[in-house]
């Protein structure tokens, strides 16, 4: 059972797999503007989206609540072989969690004052509070200010299907995933009926988020083909290819064309 607030008179049952929502809706920036340490795994991004889910359907926009859950309700989007082992699975989420209280958010806001448009960076920590209970298998969670604003308060946002998305084995494919998804409203190329995305290259490391050491070899042999052959062999989306465009023999944009008629 999940409570929204450390109080009984509070107390918000979530619902059962047969009956839940699957789709998350966020701000777009979440994809580019949070700042994960790259030992985060594929399952770590699992549990985070679900954590996020949580928020969405316990804590609706009033900010300071805590989130009371269980281990076992993280499995909420898994398939039953990712939890079976739940010695295994309780090792995952107490790692995860660990590493949850070091993600921060960070973005840029666009301010006009009498000298024009001044950029503020602003960054934190996504939660305020975490904690964890190793005997009784539980935890909670409180968002920070920060979080509130990619979770409640945006303008151009995204929808994630949970199920989908923790359904992906691979955290790169999850990464490309989640952006094919975002601009999933792109024109279709008349010439070859595709659609295609062209990304400079600050851009393009905001949403793949590669390890500072990696190459842009190292970024296509070791994240961009592992994850463009599941979501094609999943089905997830076809046609996907990632070029990169080069002046000089640098790379300075990134195209990625992909067919998503098969998601309609």
């Amino acid at each position: 059972m999940i409570v929204s607030e450390n109080n009984a008179d509070n107390l918000a049952v979530i619902p059962s797999k047969n009956n839940a929502k699957e789709i998350l809706i966020y701000d777009n920036r979440l994809n580019t503007e949070l700042i994960f340490n790259d030992n985060f795994t594929a399952r770590d991004f699992d549990l985070f989206f679900t954590l996020l889910h949580l928020a969405k359907k316990n804590v609706t926009q009033k900010k300071g609540k805590t989130v009371y859950m269980s281990f076992d309700q993280l499995t909420k989007f898994l398939s039953a072989s990712a939890y079976k082992n739940k010695n295994r699975f309780y090792k995952e989420v107490r790692a995860f969690l660990d590493k949850a209280q070091d993600i921060r958010t960070f973005f840029k806001t666009d301010i006009k004052n009498t000298k024009g448009r001044n950029a503020v960076l602003e960054g934190a920590l996504f939660f305020d509070k975490l904690s964890v209970d190793e005997a009784t298998k539980t935890a909670s969670f409180r968002l920070s200010d920060g979080a509130y604003e990619f979770l409640f308060f945006f303008e151009k946002f995204m929808q994630l299907n949970l199920y989908e998305f923790c359904s992906l084995k691979r955290k790169g494919s999850k990464i490309l995933f989640r952006l094919l998804i975002q601009f999933k409203n792109l024109p279709i190329n008349k010439t070859s009926g595709l659609k295609e995305l062209v990304l400079n290259k600050d851009e393009f490391y905001k949403y793949i988020k590669p390890p500072i050491t990696y190459r842009p070899a190292d970024i296509d042999r070791r994240i961009l083909t592992p994850a463009i052959k599941e979501l094609e062999e999943g089905d997830y989306f076809k046609s996907v290819l990632c070029e990169r465009l080069q002046s000089n023999l640098e790379t300075i944009d990134y195209k990625i064309i992909f067919n998503d008629s098969n998601r309609k």
